[in-house]
């Protein structure tokens, strides 16, 4: 078993790169004014591979708590994989959760 999310995506990918890996709906790709597509495994690795490196030279580095605040949309993946990739632990955080309740994660959490 891979050892972590990342890891389980490269060897996904290797196994089936071109392959759909997220699919956004019609229905839901005009929530976020896009069209209907697909991310193969390929893209989804590649896309967080560069997330990652912008994460890096952001300072982000192995063992730092990041919270992740983003809508509930296929991008929250990739930043997912990007951070996970670096060895930073994510705290996802919905942007629609009650201010409380955003509050308690990021004091109690150890957030960076």
């Amino acid at each position: 078993m891979p050892p972590s999310p990342y890891a389980a995506l490269q060897h996904a990918e290797r196994l089936h790169a071109a392959r759909p890996f997220l699919h956004l709906p019609a229905i839901t790709a005009a929530r976020y004014g896009m069209g209907e597509r697909d991310w193969s495994y390929a893209e989804v690795r590649e896309g967080a591979d560069a997330l990652a490196e912008a994460y890096r030279a952001a300072g982000c580095e192995p063992g730092m708590r990041v919270a992740l605040m983003l809508d509930n949309r296929p991008e929250f993946f990739l930043h997912f994989f990007a951070l996970n990739r670096l060895g930073v632990s994510v705290a996802p955080i919905h942007g629609e959760q009650d201010p409380g309740a955003i509050a308690h994660v990021l004091d109690h959490a150890d957030i960076v």
